[in-house]
């Protein structure tokens, strides 16, 4: 019989600042809720830290962020939070029953609210050699820094779209990195309104500046408009090929580059980690610029289906300030229907809406000053790996696609194309875009069809005789 965790009035999923905002609402009231989490510590991605196994004689630039997130990562000592960390949610039963495992273990955890704050994930963009050793994305770079203090290696160029790549090349600069150039493939110029706008969330502002300006002092060649087109090596990177962006969002190779380099990070934005509400039946729509399949949601941030929640990154790329807003919002209606009383946090409750308002205003126009290119097929040719866990190239997509296979799920079952380890994690995105530049008017006919497990576990995690939930 499988051992679980007590019922909960709330159950969270996602352990960063969208997910510990709406904590923060609940605890604070007597709230009882568990949060479950793939990390070994609260935080997520963005408050991420160095991981036990690691001593720290010394404060790390790394730390920059912790500091005003102290109120939230103190909730583990609050006596009405219970922590779920290393843990794999992988299903959801009817009646609000959550399915994880932990220490290779399934458990069952029942509650009257669900609040998904799953977070994101790179996004991929397939090029010649992008599944060479020594080509890395943000994130995972991220993950070396934040949580053991690793640099990936010696030469690096980073390349991509996004403030993310500005963030990763100003972390790499204070690691010690050496940064051969930074490349944004975006060119986009803001007129004078647009620019007095970012001044409405002032600390963004500065911030942003501040890594410009740093990366311009350290004399990082930081260039717009170019990007990537070829990783090549023997056997890891060993030169990259660079090229130019034409007004009409293709790359021009007549005008390309070669450089020598051991690491190439990549970094295209975000998608959003909404398998789970697809899973359980959420409606969605698809915004490739928000990050793929977005949940319907209220302005509570409610989804289509009753007391189940979505915040932050996985209902929408829009960063950590946001997912707090929204967390905090989703956490205090939670708590106003359980009391069953809609009054007593009205005044917090503007707060957060109005605080929403400005960093969403902020976060617009960042999306303009990085509108990427309508998609980056053009990087791509007939033998480029698109789904790199069943090795199908754009050639193999082709040929399916010339036989009238139009739909994702079709596609999906003639090809094997995401049905590899991430599920499609890595080349969904991309197949999307392929579809949709032949005109195929079915591409969004049937939306990914997800089952258990939502994620890779062990066979023996799965198999259990009985499941019981205690009350």
């Amino acid at each position: 019989m499988t051992k679980i965790t007590n019922h909960t009035e709330v159950t969270i999923i996602g352990g960063g600042p969208g997910g510990l905002s709406a904590a923060y609402e609940l605890v604070n009231q007597g709230i009882s809720v568990s949060l479950i989490d793939e990390n070994s510590m609260l935080g997520g991605q963005f408050l991420r830290q160095l991981t036990p196994e690691f001593i720290k004689n010394k404060k790390s630039f790394l730390d920059i962020n912790i500091k005003e997130y102290n109120q939230l990562l103190n909730l583990i000592n609050n006596p009405y939070f219970i922590y779920i960390n290393n843990s794999i949610v992988w299903n959801i039963l009817d009646e609000m029953v959550v399915v994880y495992v932990q220490n290779n273990q399934t458990k069952l955890i029942s509650s009257n609210y669900i609040i998904v704050a799953s977070g994101a994930y790179d996004r991929a963009v397939p090029f010649p050699g992008w599944t060479l050793p020594g080509v890395m994305t943000v994130g995972g770079v991220l993950n070396l820094l934040k949580s053991q203090l690793i640099l990936p290696g010696k030469n690096i160029i980073v390349s991509g779209n996004g403030a993310l790549i500005l963030l990763i090349a100003n972390y790499l600069n204070y690691a010690g990195a050496n940064i051969l150039e930074v490349l944004e493939s975006s060119n986009h110029k803001l007129n004078l309104v647009d620019i007095i706008k970012l001044f409405y969330v002032p600390s963004l502002f500065k911030k942003g500046i501040a890594f410009r300006l740093n990366l311009m002092l350290s004399g990082i060649p930081y260039k717009t408009g170019e990007i990537i087109v070829e990783a090549k090596g023997d056997k890891i990177v060993e030169e990259v090929i660079i090229a130019p962006i034409n007004s009409e969002g293709k790359t021009d190779l007549s005008r390309s580059r070669t450089v020598i380099t051991d690491i190439l990070i990549t970094g295209f934005g975000l998608t959003s980690s909404s398998e789970i509400t697809q899973f359980i039946g959420c409606e969605h729509n698809y915004n490739a610029l928000k990050g793929g399949w977005i949940p319907i949601r209220t302005k509570c941030f409610e989804t289509t289906i009753k007391n189940v929640f979505s915040v932050g990154d996985c209902a929408g790329i829009k960063g950590s300030d946001i997912a707090s807003c929204e967390g905090r919002i989703a956490g205090i209606t939670a708590l106003n229907r359980i009391k069953n009383n809609f009054s007593i946090n009205k005044n917090k409750l503007n707060h957060f809406q109005n605080k929403l308002k400005k960093y969403n205003n902020f976060q617009n126009i960042i999306n303009k000053i990085y509108l990427p290119p309508n998609n980056y097929l053009s990087l791509i040719n007939k033998n480029t790996i698109i789904c790199r866990c069943e090795d199908v190239t754009y050639g193999d997509l082709l040929t399916y696609l010339d036989q009238n296979i139009y739909d994702i799920r079709s596609l999906k079952s003639v090809s094997r194309a995401g049905m590899g380890k991430c599920q499609g994690r890595n080349c969904l995105g991309t197949i999307i875009s392929i579809l949709e530049q032949n005109n195929c008017s079915h591409v969004f006919d049937n939306n990914p069809n997800y089952r258990p497990p939502l994620k890779p576990v062990l066979i023996s995690d799965l198999i259990e005789k009985e499941f019981k939930v205690i009350d």
